[in-house]
């Protein structure tokens, strides 16, 4: 019986990674590259408290962008609840239950 592990990210059960055979541009989707992007990357990057954040952040997302389908991101689940937390901190309430 194959070896299963838990993703804690998405608790999703998966067998163990196998090598992604490449067959010229194309190749198996299931091996995609696996990114977690915690909320604070998020923040950081419409943030303009800490440039050098700002500029971090920027490089993932163009990283992930230039990568197209090959990357699988994953965030938090509480991902919205954590923005909204941060956002009503800079703005008025409804602007952010609009926004979320």
């Amino acid at each position: 019986m194959p070896d299963v592990s838990v993703n804690s990210a998405t608790q999703e059960r998966r067998s163990p990674p196998r090598p992604c055979p490449m067959k010229g541009k194309d190749f198996d989707l299931s091996c995609r590259l696996r990114i977690i992007i915690d909320t604070s990357v998020y923040i950081d990057l419409f943030s303009e408290r800490n440039e050098k954040r700002v500029q971090l952040a920027e490089k993932l997302f163009n990283y992930i962008k230039s990568k197209g389908n090959s990357v699988r991101l994953y965030g938090p689940r509480l991902l919205l609840i954590e923005l909204a937390g941060v956002l009503i901190r800079y703005t008025l309430p409804r602007v952010v239950s609009n926004i979320i």
